[in-house]
């Protein structure tokens, strides 16, 4: 069992015991050869979750994630409250930049390297859609920055991912998760 060395603060939050042993814990990245195929393990900060790792085979140029995107799918609401959106926002930037033939994600079908590209410009661009609400809300200090964080989820529309799965009843969370992160890093 490899594992991120914060999965050990997620598994003593486990009640019943029941989290595997741990042989390899890593910080930042670890390298291992299987046998003529190089894996590499990546941690890039939280994203979803504190321990959330991809998976990079550079010659093969395959790329593994969990959690962290569904092609042209939003993540449902229910699913939101550990998502830290500034990390989600660079974990994804980064991995695009990487040469990558196939992505795949837990949570999708396929492996086209555009629902990483897409799902990250969608990171992008419900950033740079609440900064600029959020910047003019502290200018008028505290409280108007809570009002905007209680008004923004249900008032902010990014009409180019209307058509995707789950824009309708999860993109609200998705504005909160987003605030949150430009106002208190998470």
């Amino acid at each position: 069992m490899v594992c991120h060395a914060n999965c050990a603060a997620v598994f003593d939050l486990e009640p019943f015991g029941a989290v595997p042993e741990v042989d390899i814990e890593f910080d930042d990245r670890l390298a291992i050869d299987m046998g003529g195929t190089l894996v590499e393990l990546h941690y890039l900060g939280p994203s979803d979750g504190e321990a959330n790792t991809v998976v990079y085979l550079p010659e093969e140029g395959v790329l593994l994630t969990t959690d962290l995107y569904s092609p042209r799918r939003l993540t449902p609401a229910e699913f939101m409250d550990d998502v830290n959106y500034a990390g989600l926002r660079h974990v994804l930037n980064t991995v695009k930049e990487w040469p990558v033939a196939h992505a795949v994600t837990s949570h999708g079908v396929g492996s086209d390297p555009a629902g990483l590209h897409e799902a990250a410009g969608f990171v992008d661009d419900l950033y740079d859609a609440a900064l600029g609400p959020l910047d003019a809300a502290r200018a008028g200090g505290m409280f108007a920055v809570l009002g905007l964080m209680e008004t923004l989820p249900g008032t902010l529309e990014l009409e180019k991912y209307a058509g995707w799965d789950g824009y309708e009843e999860d993109f609200p969370r998705h504005v909160e998760r987003m605030l949150a992160a430009l106002s208190h890093g998470d």
